[in-house]
């Protein structure tokens, strides 16, 4: 995920708070996903934190259908405590879709929705931010070939939350924004109907993605 560049606005007594980055989601490609975060805005918060809003753009590489998705334009505000550096927000990331190709000749294509579980928490220290987020991750449409499998779906999904961690290089700015990555495992599908499961739960799940 890349994170553009926040714009920050401070409530007294606090002279100049950090501005609201807008970090981009997570860009998985069975590499760790990176993040890029625009410039936030920051509301006046309780004395000690600020509030900054992070716009959220990236790619995902999904191992077992060696594919990419991509991921944004998103949201994450976030509310961080200045004096520990720890942070928690709410990530918001619009459907996504990708297309691969099975044992090198048939065709697929998947829509995929993510539903976040809980906030994202996180910390500021030393230049570098560390960042953790859970997403339920929902099969909503699956075509093998041009042939419908999954259509519609509100049950075809993992069968508990992706742990997604997310961590910048040195020098992380947190005005301007930057670039988080992470590696994360899609757990084992459940709900994408009786005979079609099985199939889709190996063909998606596994660890190695990013």
């Amino acid at each position: 995920t890349t994170t553009n560049p926040p714009t920050t606005t401070t409530a007294p007594p606090t002279t100049t708070a950090p501005p609201t980055t807008t970090t981009n989601p997570p860009t998985t490609t069975t590499e760790p996903p990176t993040t890029t975060t625009a410039p936030p805005t920051t509301n006046p918060p309780p004395p000690g934190n600020i509030t900054i809003n992070y716009g959220v753009t990236g790619t995902t590489h999904l191992k077992g259908l060696n594919s990419n998705a991509k991921l944004g334009p998103g949201a994450l505000p976030i509310s961080l405590d200045l004096s520990s550096g720890n942070f928690t927000g709410d990530l918001s990331l619009p459907n996504t879709s990708t297309s691969f190709t099975l044992f090198g000749f048939i065709p697929g294509t998947a829509k995929i929705q993510l539903i976040p579980v809980g906030h994202v928490t996180g910390m500021f220290a030393s230049g570098v931010v560390t960042a953790d987020a859970k997403e339920t991750i929902r099969v909503t449409d699956l075509s093998i070939f041009g042939l419908p499998i999954v259509r519609n779906s509100t049950t075809c999904q993992t069968n508990t939350p992706a742990d997604i961690p997310l961590k910048s290089g040195p020098n992380f700015n947190v005005q301007t924004g930057g670039t988080l990555t992470g590696t994360y495992t899609i757990p084992a599908l459940r709900g994408c109907g009786l005979f079609f499961t099985p199939f889709i739960s190996a063909l998606a799940s596994g660890s190695g993605n990013t």
